[in-house]
């Protein structure tokens, strides 16, 4: 019959490869130091495949206990002395005989055991383990760097140590430095999260239960429109602009130009102005996109993923906006499949310099500008134009007149929309010749 008894572990290694074997004293002995500058000793024998080895142990005394109810179970007990690790093995063996009788000991220990590491080990092994909700890493990375701050703030080493107190003294230090809602609400999520984990596997009360979340309601600043004159003024300054770019890298790289730049700028406000596109979606479109059919042009686009959304739309595009496209895409040669628009980074710091060298305020009692702006502008001016608001809600692809909403119209009436493009296309027009003439008022 199997007994309960200590040992020390033991298994024969191989000598990392820069190791210097050599004779010692009539036997064998490999010697190398580690990338800590450690220096090993050990004598070694040849193995049946040709390979030298050498037998290696563990510093610390484990033990087999045979469980009450049956079978064996192998646990290190931590001691190097043989004296103490034998006395462990009589404890753990009382242990064991105490929880087969009385089940609850057994869940009690795991719990103190549980509540008894520290945080940063526990916070492991939730963000490896105890978030199912997304594999996305950057999620994972932000949501430890998260709960490790309210740590690092709060003093706290063990789950015992979590203070409502404390927790609310650190949320209210976020809001002092200015972070956003989303911040926020993403930073105390994070935190209620991992207590509740914790709480729930030690069986325990969660310390955090009764602290509320972050508000998704929260006061917003609303987006103001931009008019059809501020829209020539914009890409006025966009033209003149005389910043540098750096060349682009990846499959899609091609020696451009900062005047070429410019230009294609100042087309994206165009776009964005007239179709009332999403950024996300403006990223999707690719050169083969846009086509004419008997002299009217349409723009396929590609929504952004969503079980709500239609894969595929179209939209109505002005001759005049169409011909101005074209006349990008012969700027610079490229395949069907890439994208129509280069879409080179810090996009919203570029509006924000264009802004400021058009004389427009970014924000005023009316809200702010930001590339969300074009769309609510779009909205506007089709308004102004006494557009239907079933017009309106087809041109920029929502399910209903209200358009906050998520869903899309399966297909859009292309044709309906199309007159009230070109009239806006029309003032688009009028309000770069003025700008050219220089009868555009500055805001």
């Amino acid at each position: 019959m199997p007994t309960s008894f200590i040992f020390k572990k033991s298994a024969t290694k191989t000598p990392p490869a820069h190791a210097i074997v050599a004779p010692v004293r009539g036997r064998m002995v490999a010697k190398w130091t580690t990338r800590r500058g450690v220096l090993f000793s050990k004598p070694v024998h040849k193995a049946p495949d040709g390979s030298w080895r050498y037998r290696w142990s563990s510093t610390t005394w484990w033990m087999q206990l045979v469980l009450p109810g049956g079978g064996i179970k192998v646990e290190d007990t931590g001691c190097s002395d043989r004296s103490n690790a034998s006395a462990a093995l009589t404890i753990r063996r009382q242990q064991l005989e105490a929880e087969h009788v009385n089940p609850a000991l057994a869940a009690a220990r795991q719990n103190q055991q549980l509540l008894g590491r520290d945080l940063a080990t526990l916070l492991d092994d939730f963000v490896s383990s105890g978030i199912k909700s997304s594999p996305d890493s950057k999620y994972r990375s932000t949501t430890r760097q998260y709960v490790h701050g309210c740590f690092a703030s709060c003093g706290w080493a063990k789950f015992t140590d979590v203070d409502e107190a404390k927790f609310s003294r650190w949320h209210e230090d976020l809001e002092r430095t200015g972070k956003s809602q989303a911040t926020l609400r993403q930073a105390v999520g994070a935190v209620k999260r991992f207590t509740a984990w914790v709480a729930r596997r030690a069986r325990t009360d969660d310390p955090l239960k009764w602290i509320d979340g972050v508000s998704r309601v929260a006061p917003q600043t609303p987006r103001r429109r931009i008019t059809v004159g501020e829209l020539a003024l914009l890409r006025a300054a966009a033209e003149a602009s005389q910043l540098a770019y750096r060349r682009a890298r990846g499959a899609h790289a091609t020696a451009i130009t900062s005047e070429q730049m410019n230009r294609e700028r100042s087309l994206i406000y165009r776009v964005l102005f007239e179709t009332g596109l999403r950024t996300s979606q403006l990223r999707r479109i690719r050169r083969a996109d846009l086509t004419v059919s008997n002299g009217n042009a349409t723009l396929h686009i590609k929504n952004p993923p969503g079980k709500k959304r239609h894969k595929w739309g179209q939209i109505a595009v002005s001759g005049s906006l169409a011909q101005e496209i074209h006349a990008h895409l012969s700027a610079f040669t490229g395949a069907p499949e890439d994208p129509m628009f280069r879409w080179w980074p810090n996009m919203l710091r570029r509006l924000r310099d264009d802004l400021e060298r058009a004389g427009i305020q970014p924000r005023n009692a009316r809200g702010i500008i930001c590339l969300h702006s074009f769309r609510h502008s779009a909205n506007a001016a089709l308004e102004d134009l006494q557009a239907a608001s079933t017009i309106r809600q087809r041109h920029l692809g929502h399910a209903s007149a209200v358009l906050a909403q998520t869903t899309y119209a399966p297909n859009r009436e292309v044709e309906e929309v199309r007159p009230y493009v070109e009239r806006l296309s029309e003032l688009v027009d009028i309000a770069s010749a003025k700008r050219d003439q220089g009868a555009v008022d500055s805001p």
